[in-house]
């Protein structure tokens, strides 16, 4: 297993979801005198139902794709079939992932907020606008 450089960048994807989790891995970060950002990228709830309904993974290897106009059936990797996730198409099923983020993830942006360390991007854009403000945060 690689060890980790003092200068080697970390990206997280999808963690910070509950308090103790997140307190523990920024007080971890500042023990090791490592510079970091927390990046929230916010989009409405009317939104996230919008984005589950384009999200379409790969049968065969699990690629994810965006699938806005429907017209993709097969994978681009592997050509693997199409599917849509059963827990995109529960209706009550995403209303359940959201109340667990009301729950138990806005506290955690609160007191990531309050720390001094949050970024809030608004993700409601064009996708190439929130990629770029990424890069300026990671430049920095």
């Amino acid at each position: 297993m690689a060890t980790l450089g003092e200068n080697d960048m970390i990206l997280w994807d999808g963690c910070l979801r509950r308090i103790g989790q997140t307190q523990q891995i920024i007080a971890q970060m500042r023990a090791k005198q490592r510079d970091f950002i927390v990046v929230n990228f916010q989009i409405t709830e009317e939104e996230v139902y919008k984005r589950l309904s384009w999200r379409k993974i790969c049968s065969q290897c699990g690629k994810s794709f965006s699938v806005l106009d429907g017209s993709m059936e097969h994978c681009n990797a592997c050509g693997g079939v199409l599917i849509r996730r059963n827990d995109d198409e529960d209706v009550e099923a995403i209303k359940s992932r959201i109340s667990a983020f009301h729950e138990d993830t806005e506290p955690c942006i609160t007191w990531l907020r309050n720390e001094g360390v949050l970024v809030d991007i608004d993700a409601m854009r064009d996708p190439q606008e929130i990629f770029q403000d990424l890069l300026r945060l990671i430049e920095k």
